[in-house]
């Protein structure tokens, strides 16, 4: 709950309240002991250093995330947790496409669209552009006609994959 109102601050510019959001989300998920939660948290946490350019805090909330994923058999969270951490940091995301290769039929849609953006940004290799962006236009396509708009506009990863693709297009690089 806390993770999506810190991203609804985060989405409307407000990210001093989103970072308040995020910790006390965060502390609340470690109380519990609720892994998951605290890996969500912390990946909301280190994109949003990332997006700030503070690469070292990135790579520490990033590294937790992708531990909590790898140590709970959750390739869905390691994997974009690690491709975060590739993209903003450009390191090699070798590895990690060959791990996506081998757990893509285990995600969700919107977290194969995500991780394919990510590579995108990691790899500037054209195919995961193009990728995220069908996966994008499959839900816009299903989603009914009145909220079509508002799903563009109003998600960030959608808004980027979009910025991403008028930029680039098909060539994706």
């Amino acid at each position: 709950m806390l993770s999506s109102l810190g991203q609804l601050a985060e989405q409307r510019g407000q990210e001093d309240k989103a970072l308040g959001l995020y910790e006390a989300g965060r502390r609340m998920a470690r109380m519990h002991g609720n892994r998951m939660d605290e890996a969500l948290l912390l990946l909301d946490l280190g994109r949003m250093a990332g997006r700030r350019g503070e690469f070292e805090r990135t790579r520490e909330l990033l590294g937790r995330a992708d531990s909590i994923g790898r140590d709970s058999d959750v390739p869905e969270m390691w994997l974009v947790a690690a491709t975060c951490r590739a993209a903003f940091l450009e390191t090699s995301v070798d590895r990690l496409v060959m791990e996506f290769d081998e757990f893509e039929s285990r995600f969700s849609h919107i977290g194969r669209q995500e991780l394919r953006y990510w590579l995108w940004r990691a790899t500037k290799l054209p195919v995961h552009l193009v990728e995220a962006k069908r996966l994008l236009d499959y839900l816009v396509e299903h989603a009914p006609k009145e909220y079509r708009e508002s799903m563009l506009n109003n998600v960030r990863l959608n808004r980027e994959i979009m910025a991403a693709w008028a930029e680039h297009g098909e060539k994706g690089g």
